[in-house]
């Protein structure tokens, strides 16, 4: 039998840890491939990226990980799901453009934008948002990453109040299906290889 692990939440002193299973865990993910095809970009400008969205959610949501930091999860609350040029501004996103080159950042925003009206779209409600989920690749299959989830659904599913994701990887579709999510739908993005899923989960 699985040990169970406990889930804390995540302060400034696992940030360094945090940032290093954010990196390995979507080392290979659609998304950040199409981010920066460049390996050497990637592995240079990712962490940065996954430092700033702790400081973002840890401000708009809540960020919780298992001890040592082998899986992290980030939640973005109610009312703040929507991602705002004010919030990105004091989240720590205003550098993005001038770090990141503007053909880099073009490439970037011009995604998060059509991923962001189809969030919109299908979740106008408030609802909660699982932004982000990673669990170290030598720490997979421990169930870590469904305890994650897990443990954050009770207090949402009390106050009626459904859950949305979305993933760039369809091998992630049967995972979340298994946590209750349903997939509301499947789009290509517009001038790229990507295709997004967009999954939410009714409360209880």
């Amino acid at each position: 039998m699985k040990e169970k692990t406990a889930m804390m939440a995540l302060d400034r002193s696992l940030a360094a840890p945090a940032v290093d299973t954010l990196f390995q865990g979507y080392s290979h993910y659609p998304l950040f491939n199409h981010y920066f095809p460049d390996p050497e970009k990637k592995k240079k400008h990712l962490p940065w990226l996954f430092l700033k969205t702790i400081v973002y959610v840890r401000r708009y949501g809540e960020c919780w990980c298992t001890p040592g930091a082998a899986g992290v999860a980030c939640w973005l609350s109610p009312g703040n799901t929507e991602f705002t040029t004010p919030r990105a501004l004091l989240g720590g996103f205003a550098l993005m453009p001038f770090r990141y080159g503007l053909k880099d950042f073009a490439r970037i925003d011009a995604q998060e934008s059509f991923v962001s009206k189809l969030h919109k779209k299908l979740m106008p409600g408030r609802h909660l948002y699982l932004w982000v989920l990673a669990v170290r690749p030598e720490d997979q299959g421990k169930g870590l990453g469904r305890r994650l989830v897990e443990s954050r659904l009770a207090a949402p599913d009390a106050r009626e109040i459904p859950c949305y994701l979305e993933t760039h990887d369809r091998r992630n579709v049967p995972f979340y299906k298994a946590l209750g999510f349903m997939l509301l739908e499947e789009a290509p993005v517009p001038d790229s290889d990507l295709r997004v899923y967009a999954m939410a989960r009714r409360a209880g």
